[in-house]
């Protein structure tokens, strides 16, 4: 520090010291001066994320509006996640830190006024956006590309466009598989790459430039303080972000003494920017050193330091079929369960034991969450026992892996995000195959099962999608079936099985029509049963009520006042409306195919109305494009395009009706070819 020492230290010293319980009394600290205040920070005592745990109603400021508080979860892989408030003068230091840092490889003229987009590749991560904090034509957007990026190229293609001329963030990990599927596709140039919230491997800052053809960047960011530290320009080191927080690497022999130049210690930080919760000498369990030698060159302040140890995932569990899940995976399926550590133990290559600490066991329904939700991870044909311990205080959690940050939890600043490194991995049919044969085979009375639905076809899956099964029996009466399908589905969370008889199914024209097109059979066979494609006349006569119906429930949700959008839900129930009314235009047509990814791309093909609202409703929902904000009007639109397109559907169906046709008239086009998976014959 300079002769004026550390003002910005001194003044949060005597904050704390007056206004956090935990705090109050601090010695040394009411009066402290900028001159004093480095000495009487090394002097108190370090900060454990046990305390911040068992604390953190006292680690709260009895100062500033608390409303205006935003909560900030950790995802705990080194323990319990964190609950952390921060205030607004925090959200906004961290996002300047970010602005700055963007501004040193690109210019503000450029990328201020576009999109921020960060990129996560796990399975329970969210797509969402809202408006940039530094301008009102930007949006900060968190998308969850795991969908996307099992695309087949074509497809892909089009969702990588979306990073065309944004600043893309994203841990180092997610943008290198990332980056490994954009060599398929056409060139994609991002104004900037940002890594952030894990260790950078060597040569990937070399190979994103490369593929990406843009200035890539890093920071140091820890939920608990956002951006601790700006990525050297000319190193692979890091410039202590001075201005928020304060950092000591502490010599771990003796945790008062800060290491010289070269020796690795452990990363403390004391944040100075927010007042609603602020830690002092946290311990972040992260290793480095101080950077000696010449000047970098960069134009950025403050020390050096290099990360010699921190974030790294760990494969905890493997599934029957090789599906893994990481240390991540399990603090994201523990996050809300209030235990306080956890471990996945596998015993067997089909089975393992998931042991958490607890000073009393998971009532049973919150077990089952957890027991399921790493069933879901692991795939079929995996037991998930679950045993309780009572925690030990000289021993550490039983989580014991480097940190990751995620979102806030109102607050989706993309720099203090992160997400699991490996791409996710949906449930195959194959997969499921696998399983359901060996289980249905022991259920009696089973004329039938088929495994259908958006499962066949990964492009139109979303997070709403569920593992569809039909069962065809003699006698459907829910009595006989309950335990049966409840015992399917906590052996294969997602499950959703149908129960049906010949007569009720074929009293569903669009249901069978689907069923019989969209179908992998499990056992037995549904025509040995007589169903048969339903009849143009059934197919006219349904469609004209499923419309009237559809219709109601579309304008109720489009003009609703009182409900906060949901742009992805929003997108799904458009998709999903315009969706039905293209199959019942092309199933009066003649056609058979009804897979959701056909149906739109016949719709486009044959320049159905509305037809690009649909293909903006299936990709918003199935997050294969980032979401709008809730401010914008997008989602509305897309409904209010369901609404005409149930209309326009309606309209030709009633004028069917009148002349008698056996098909759909004008105002809809006739297509080029029955929707039949054949392409139409060149003139």
């Amino acid at each position: 520090m300079t002769e004026a020492g550390n003002p910005a230290l001194a003044e949060m010293l005597r904050f704390v010291s007056r206004t956090v319980p935990y705090y109050l009394g601090l010695p040394d600290a009411t009066h402290v001066s900028p001159q004093d205040a480095d000495a009487v920070l090394r002097s108190l005592p370090l900060l454990e994320r046990s305390h911040v745990r068992d604390q953190k109603v006292r680690l709260w400021s009895s100062r500033g509006d608390s409303s205006a508080w935003s909560t900030v979860r950790t995802t705990g892989t080194t323990g319990v996640p964190l609950e952390l408030a921060v205030d607004r003068a925090a959200q906004r230091a961290e996002m300047d830190a970010l602005a700055h840092q963007i501004s040193l490889v690109r210019s503000p003229a450029v990328w201020l006024d576009g999109g921020l987009t960060h990129l996560t590749l796990h399975a329970s991560s969210t797509s969402r956006s809202q408006p940039s904090f530094w301008s009102p034509r930007g949006t900060l957007t968190k998308w969850n590309f795991g969908r996307a990026w099992h695309l087949p190229p074509a497809s892909l293609d089009r969702s990588l466009r979306h990073l065309h001329q944004q600043v893309v963030t994203g841990m180092p990990s997610v943008l290198d598989l990332v980056a490994e599927r954009a060599r398929e596709c056409s060139p994609v140039r991002p104004h900037a790459v940002v890594l952030a919230g894990e260790t950078i491997r060597a040569g990937i800052r070399e190979r994103l430039r490369d593929i990406f053809d843009c200035p890539v960047t890093s920071l140091y960011t820890l939920a608990e303080f956002g951006v601790v530290g700006h990525g050297c320009l000319t190193t692979d080191d890091y410039h202590v972000n001075d201005r928020d927080v304060v950092m000591e690497i502490l010599d771990p022999t003796q945790p008062g003494t800060d290491r010289l130049p070269g020796l690795t210690g452990e990363i403390v930080v004391t944040g100075l920017a927010n007042r609603a919760m602020p830690l002092v000498r946290y311990r972040t369990n992260d290793r480095g050193h101080w950077s000696d030698g010449p000047s970098c060159g960069c134009p950025l302040p403050g020390r050096r330091f290099r990360i010699t140890s921190a974030r790294t995932l760990q494969v905890v569990a493997t599934g029957a079929s090789g599906r893994q899940v990481t240390d991540l995976d399990l603090c994201k399926i523990l996050a809300h369960l209030g235990v306080q550590g956890a471990r996945v133990d596998q015993v067997t290559p089909t089975g393992v034991v998931l042991t958490y600490e607890a000073e009393h066991a998971l009532r049973p329904h919150i077990r089952d969450v957890a027991t399921r939700a790493l069933r879901r991870l692991l795939g079929p044909g995996m037991t998930v026992t679950v045993r309780c311990v009572a925690p030990e205080p000289t021993r550490g959690s039983l989580a014991q892996s480097s940190r990751h940050e995620d979102f806030p939890a109102r607050h989706p600043g993309p720099v203090a995000a992160a997400s699991g490194a490996a791409a996710p991995q949906p449930t195959e049919a194959d997969e499921i195959l696998s399983w359901a044969r060996h289980a249905f085979a022991r259920i009696p009375d089973v004329l039938a099962a088929v495994l259908t639905g958006s499962v066949l076809d990964p492009v139109s899956r979303s997070r709403f999608s569920d593992i569809d099964v039909l069962l065809l029996v003699r006698d459907p009466r829910p009595e006989r079936w309950l335990e049966v399908t409840r015992l399917l589905h906590s052996d294969l969370p997602g499950l959703r099985i149908n129960v049906t008889d010949t007569m009720t199914l074929e009293s569903s024209a669009l249901v069978l029509s689907r069923i019989l097109a969209e179908r992998v059979s499990i056992v037995g066979n549904l025509d040995d049963h007589g169903l048969r494609r339903p009849d143009v006349a059934q197919l006219h006569t349904e469609a004209r009520f499923w419309a009237q119906d559809a219709q109601a429930v579309l304008w109720t949700h489009a003009s609703a006042v009182d409900l906060e959008p949901d742009p992805l839900l929003d997108a799904l129930t458009a998709s999903r409306y315009m969706l039905d009314a293209y199959r019942y235009h092309y199933l009066l047509r003649g056609g058979t195919e009804t897979a959701a990814s056909v149906v739109l791309a016949a719709a486009e093909r044959d320049r159905l109305p509305h037809s690009g609202s649909l293909r903006a409703a299936f990709e918003i929902s199935r997050e294969h494009r980032p979401p709008p904000t809730m401010e914008s009007e997008e989602s509305r639109r897309l409904l209010v395009a369901a609404l005409s397109c149930v209309r326009g559907l309606l309209a030709s169906a009633a004028s069917g009706l009148a002349t008698s046709s056996p098909g759909l008239p004008v105002p809809w086009p006739p297509p080029r070819a029955a929707l039949t998976g054949e392409q139409p014959s060149p003139r």
